[in-house]
This record gives C-alpha cells, structure tokens and sequence, in this order.
C-alpha cells in the first residue's frame, strides 16, 4: 500500500475522543486538536517536509505552493476605522512574482517603429516585481538610432493596469540627449493598458527652468532621438 485515502467528508480519529482530523466535502482538512512538536514527512517518508517548533514555529523544508487565485488571508489583522475614512476591499494576498520585461517605443498611433536601442549589461532593459494587485516596474531606454515616424509612446509594461477611470503616473529619474529640452519629464499610464504617454516641461530659452503658472505641460512631446537616455519607474495597480 503506498497511502491512505481519505474521501470528502471523512474523518481520522479514535473511538475514545473526539475527531482529530475532519475533511469536508469540499476537500478543507480542519484538526480539532493542537499539533504539538513533531514532523510532517514527504511522500517517500525519508525526508521532513514540515517541522514544528515548540514555541509553535513552522519551517518548510520546501516552497510553498498555493492553488490558482488562493493565497495568504490577513483579516485578523485588519478592520476598517470610521475615524480615518478607512475601507478595508481585501486582505488577501494572492500574488507575487518578479521579472524582467521589453521597454520600447511607437507612434501614438501604436504603430510600429523602426528605432533601435543599445544592448547589453547597463544599457536598455526593465525588470518588475509583483505583490498582490500592484506592479513595480523600473526601466531605461538607451537609443542607439531613432528610426523613422514619430516615437512617443512606451509600449511594453508587464501587466496591464486598472481600470480606475483615472492614469496612474510615474517618474523619470534621469534624462540626457532629448530632441527638445525638457524642465522635468514622467509618464502615465492609460487605462486598461500596458502603454504610457510622456509628459513634461519646456526648459527656459536660458538654459533654466520655468515654473511659472504659464508654464504649459507638454503632454506626448517629441523628444526622443538617437542617443536619448530616459530612466524611469513607477508602481501601479493591475488589472
């Protein structure tokens, strides 16, 4: 016999007490008594799988796989405050993952561009990470020859945003070679989408930037071209 099988509904116990394991017909395993110090073997039974501590601590000697759209409940750690305007949606922790991804520019038409960018260590890449619902995402861009048409659009973020019925922003950290100098520079992200526009500010005739209330925001500027350095990041909600 290689295990024991143990249908929905069923129960592991003794006849003098209580049922110590109970499967529901959903196939949810409850234990109606604490588990002591002990182990947890694997499927061969030579090697620990879960080791239990006496102060209660639990150590896997594995990862943790969890099922598709399950995760890590954290409601005995949250209450909305009334005080505060809080409003708790979920306390559930259902994703991570980590990785890298492909900045890259079009028209914002979403056509396809010709423009080629530097490779290798330090030069164009993005990399993300996820936890739960919001995306971190870095990136630079490093053009080597613009091409032709008019790129203005990064194409590429991992995961498409939410729809929040507002764009979620992010920054441009450093910023070199731009076709039309700019005071500042970031970029949103549009609803539903794994695109962003650029925005930014004209830099004063002088060479020094322009705060004024006159000053205009432009949105989509035509500043990219060959050698066009732009780092930038944001962290936005998914889909």
């Amino acid at each position: 016999m290689t295990g024991i099988v143990i249908p929905d509904g069923g129960t592991i116990g003794s006849a003098s007490d209580t049922d110590a394991l109970t499967i529901t017909n959903t196939g949810v395993v409850k234990a109606s008594q604490s588990i002591a110090t002990g182990t947890i073997k694997d499927a061969t039974g030579a090697n620990n799988s879960i080791s239990i501590a006496t102060n209660g601590e639990a150590t896997f000697a594995e990862n943790i796989k969890i099922t598709a759209n399950k995760g890590i409940n954290f409601s005995v750690y949250g209450s909305e405050d009334s005080s505060s305007l809080t409003t708790i949606s979920s306390n559930l922790l259902d994703d991570f993952e980590e990785g890298s991804w492909n900045p890259h520019l079009k028209t914002n038409s979403g056509g396809a561009a010709t423009t080629t960018y530097f490779s290798g260590t330090g030069n164009t890449y993005g990399r993300y990470q996820k936890v739960g619902n919001i995306c971190h995402a870095q990136f630079k861009l490093h053009i080597n020859n613009i091409g032709d048409g008019n790129q203005q659009k990064l194409h590429g973020l991992p995961f498409n945003s939410a729809n929040l019925s507002t764009v979620q922003t992010g920054v441009c950290s450093y910023f070199s070679s731009l076709a039309s100098s700019q005071a500042w520079l970031a970029f949103y992200i549009e609803t539903s989408a794994t695109t962003a526009y650029f925005i930014g500010t004209s830099a004063g005739s002088s060479g020094t930037t322009n705060y004024s209330a006159s000053t205009t925001v432009n949105n989509a500027p035509l500043i990219f071209q060959n050698s066009t350095t732009v780092y930038g990041a944001i962290s936005y909600f998914t889909a």
